[in-house]
């Protein structure tokens, strides 16, 4: 029994990565027969496209010598990646693993052999790709596709899941009321978007494939804009800050959505801070509300404080990182700072709402 489970996962453990893999052969093949090449090998293409799978799967890279220009090379790491990427893979595995489980297998023996298959073949995957150029982190990259078969295969309508759902649609509200600020700055700064487009001379093929990069990019900036109004601010480089009370800024990478950066200080956007505080605030007196008892809400708001720190510091951790040069690192947010931030912040909120009314109750018992 266990075998046939292992090789029915294995095979849709292979579908999975098929159903990204095989894209990215084809858009990496396109892009290099349009380009042109001195080369008629295709070994360089079919590398690339393993490279883009990895990058899906948000797998930080080694530079040892990457041409940036004609004249200038990077060395460094690249591991900035796009955090919209990783929905591609999630869809894949969760794909692969609905299909499994349709086969009327034990589902708790065939999540398991599944995300051990996949985290195995992003590993072999990773390994093999490797060039004198550019690396994968490939003894990371099980952790990488572990992670993403996990999110694949969860359940997100079981009941013990329940609890963490109002803490993320409030942070995903949130995170879209950033986007949407940041959208009015890049509309303001337009002239700098058109410019950092230009630079890139992408031809008609690569612009449609420049977009697709901008557009899974968004959660990152909106990662970018939440440090902003937190007032901890973000980095597009070494010595760099950017935030309402601070700006310090060298250069800005070749990625149009960047454009829309500030151009100086804002001093009144400090009071975004609030919007941290309002967000506390409602996550707390949602707990509550939910709970009758003063031991429930405790036990309940610290178990729910907990899954989402560890969550937010994951999503924020991927969201920032170094973009192929040491001059470009770090670029986003400093996860720690504002993962302990928002600590803070919801600890101090689960004093207001839950310990001061229920010293408060004691109180007028007593």
């Amino acid at each position: 029994m266990a075998a046939r489970i292992f090789l029915h996962s294995l095979q849709q453990a292979l579908r999975s990565v098929a159903l990204l893999l095989f894209p990215s052969v084809f858009i990496a093949l396109f892009a290099w027969a349009t380009a042109g090449s001195n080369s008629g090998n295709t070994s360089d293409p079919i590398r690339a496209s393993s490279w883009i799978w990895l990058a899906a799967h948000a797998i930080p890279f080694r530079v040892n010598s990457l041409e940036l220009s004609h004249s200038v090379s990077g060395t460094g790491a690249l591991s900035f990646l796009p955090l919209g990427a990783i929905f591609l893979p999630y869809l894949a595995t969760r794909s692969g693993f609905r299909r499994l489980i349709e086969m009327g297998l034990n589902s708790r023996g065939a999540r398991i052999f599944f995300i051990f298959d996949y985290a195995l073949l992003t590993m072999a995957i990773s390994y093999f790709s490797r060039s004198h150029s550019l690396i994968s982190e490939w003894k990371w990259a099980p952790l990488f596709g572990a992670g993403i078969a996990l999110l694949g295969t969860a359940n997100f309508a079981h009941p013990k899941l329940e609890f963490i759902k109002f803490p993320i649609y409030l942070f995903a509200t949130l995170c879209g009321i950033f986007l949407l600020a940041f959208g009015t700055s890049l509309v303001s700064h337009f002239a700098i978007v058109k410019d950092l487009t230009t630079v890139v001379q992408a031809g008609w093929v690569g612009g449609g494939l420049f977009l697709m990069v901008q557009i899974l990019y968004l959660p990152n900036v909106a990662i970018m804009a939440l440090g902003y109004f937190f007032g901890l601010g973000f980095s597009i480089g070494q010595g760099t800050l950017i935030s309402p009370t601070r700006f310090s800024l060298h250069e800005i990478p070749a990625i149009s959505l960047l454009g829309g950066l500030p151009t100086g200080v804002a001093h009144p956007f400090r009071y975004g801070i609030f919007l941290e505080a309002a967000f506390a605030l409602v996550f707390l007196s949602f707990i509550f509300f939910s709970h009758s008892t003063f031991g429930q809400r405790q036990r309940f708001a610290l178990t729910t404080i907990f899954t989402f720190l560890s969550l937010f510091a994951a999503i924020t951790f991927l969201s920032s990182g170094e973009l192929i040069t040491k001059a470009l690192s770090p670029v986003g947010v400093s996860w720690w700072k504002v993962t302990t931030e928002m600590g803070i912040a919801l600890i101090g909120a689960m004093v207001l709402v839950i310990y001061l009314p229920a010293l408060a109750t004691r109180v007028r018992k007593s």
